[in-house]
């Protein structure tokens, strides 16, 4: 189940609105506060009060003008909204005492660092991030043994997947990975092969991941 793009944009439009409201209340407050103090005072103390109107109405027209861009953020690019946390693989109904990989936000909002903790001490690191000149996401992994891998994200059915191609032998396994959001603390993964360039898949396996 992938999250409802009605719902998601809703709150993203809620968020706004609010903001926009609260900002209001501020420059009514704020004016109604430089005009009452401009009574009373001596013409100099007038001038530097007017000098400060004009200063926080600046200020505000710069805000307003920021609140009245539209978002970068679409639909596809919050596709990990809750990607950030400590995630723990589930099996048989049970969670592993130790997470299988943490999640930190990177340079941007829709940009991350993955610390991955491997079987008998392996670790991994990996970066997933939104291209918005590309409108996908990507993904980079390295190792401790010196391997580095860089997968291509597309979108299947809401799905998105990373692809890689291997070598194996004489010949080319095309591989895909995917994190399906359940919901903001469930994710399942799945790992898939074709052989055929993408027109059959063969299941790998099947994993269930919970934040906590």
């Amino acid at each position: 189940m992938v999250r409802n793009t009605c719902t998601t944009n809703h709150k993203l439009n809620n968020s706004v609105n609010f903001y926009k409201v609260l900002l209001e209340a501020w420059i009514g407050f704020v004016l109604q506060m430089l005009i009452r103090d401009i009574y009373g005072t001596t013409t100099t103390n007038k001038d530097i009060m007017l000098k400060n109107i004009i200063v926080t109405a600046l200020h505000i027209c710069f805000a307003c003008s920021l609140l009245s861009q539209p978002s970068n953020e679409t639909h596809d690019s919050l596709y990990y909204e809750n990607w950030v946390g400590s995630w723990y693989k589930e099996v048989d109904g049970e969670l592993d005492e130790s997470p299988t990989f943490v999640v930190k936000r990177a340079l941007y909002h829709t940009a991350f660092e993955e610390y991955w903790m491997g079987a008998g001490g392996d670790f991994s690191k990996a970066w997933r991030a939104w291209d918005s000149r590309t409108q996908s996401w990507e993904f980079a992994w390295m190792s401790t043994d010196a391997l580095f891998q860089t997968w291509e994200g597309r979108k299947v059915d809401d799905i998105w997947y990373m692809y890689k191609t291997f070598i194996i032998g004489d010949r080319a396994i095309l591989s895909r990975q995917a994190f399906i959001p359940q919901d903001k603390t469930t994710f399942i993964r799945t790992s898939e092969h074709s052989e055929d360039n993408g027109e059959t898949w063969r299941l790998r396996f099947t994993e269930v991941y919970r934040k906590r």
